[in-house]
């Protein structure tokens, strides 16, 4: 058994599970396109599968354009099989390094590491995912039989063996340290990644363009509240200043302007909370969930 996998809790599942779907066979070899040798005891039950450009809709049912939004590349999706046992794996090949990270955060958050051989990784019984450079690696166990999990680990391992680290992380560097919830930490890089985390407006009402990287975090207010700061560097302090104006001449109708100038505009949502968006120079960040509006 793998040293990281013992006396992993059985209930910490990360659940992200996807439909599989028949596309050409992935050629033999090479990184991001080549099929990953078998764990010891299993055997390949079909040849690899790869998805290219738009074939990921026939993939995933719902949620390729979070994908598409970050830089997808491609997929290879490798069947493995040992008696009744069946485990997927699914490696998703991104632009970038930034890309493959704004994937990983959304769908597993800050979950317990499970091993030394990926930049991140977590996961659990039905699920193992990881992160290195460019790709992001899901291994599916829809069983959920916990024995499987060496060989989901190994799998994990196989898949992002030789890809270089990336450097993404330090994009979340530009998030105050201070009362930061951990794990609690996002990418947003258009109208699907930031509807995950608060609507604002329709479109990219931040334009973002699938181009800019914005990080997200959520912040403890108090002993049983918390409130979630967005921060976006643009290239170019005019392109900051364009996605405040059209931020306050958009604004969702479910948004309340309680007051606005040259460089700040206070809202309040229908639950009475507050947010505050702020430019300055190439920055824009954005406050929400308040408690109380800002003093």
């Amino acid at each position: 058994m793998h040293k990281w996998i013992t006396g992993m809790a059985a209930g910490a599942a990360a659940v992200l599970l996807l439909a599989a779907s028949a596309r050409s066979p992935a050629g033999e070899g090479g990184r991001g396109g080549g099929a990953n040798p078998p764990p010891e005891g299993w055997t390949r039950e079909e040849r690899a599968l790869r998805f290219i450009g738009k074939d990921l809709y026939g993939h995933i049912d719902g949620g390729a354009e979070l994908f598409y939004e970050f830089g997808f590349r491609d997929l290879r999706v490798e069947r493995f099989r040992r008696g009744e046992a069946e485990l997927v794996l699914e490696t998703y090949r991104m632009e970038g390094p930034e890309a493959a990270l704004g994937i990983y955060l959304g769908a597993c958050g800050g979950g317990a590491p499970i091993g030394p051989f990926a930049e991140r990784s977590t996961g659990g019984k039905y699920q193992i995912a990881a992160l290195q450079g460019d790709l992001f690696v899901q291994v599916n166990n829809h069983s959920g039989d916990e024995s499987l999990l060496p060989a989901m680990a190994a799998l994990a391992e196989s898949a992002v063996e030789g890809t270089p680290a990336g450097n993404a992380g330090s994009l979340l560097d530009a998030l105050p340290a201070e009362n930061r919830v951990p794990g609690s930490e996002r990418l947003v890089r258009g109208p699907y990644s930031l509807q995950a985390i608060y609507t604002l407006g329709d479109g990219d009402i931040l334009r973002l363009a699938g181009r800019v990287f914005g990080v997200a975090a959520d912040y403890l207010g108090g002993p049983d509240s918390a409130w979630t700061l967005v921060r976006i560097e643009y290239p170019a302090a005019a392109e900051a200043l364009d996605a405040f104006a059209g931020l306050s001449r958009d604004l969702d109708p479910y948004l309340e302007p309680i007051r606005q100038d040259a460089d700040r505009l206070l809202f309040r949502d229908y639950r009475g909370e507050y947010g505050e968006a702020h430019v300055a120079d190439r920055t824009l960040e954005i406050a929400l969930r308040l408690g109380e509006p800002p003093k």
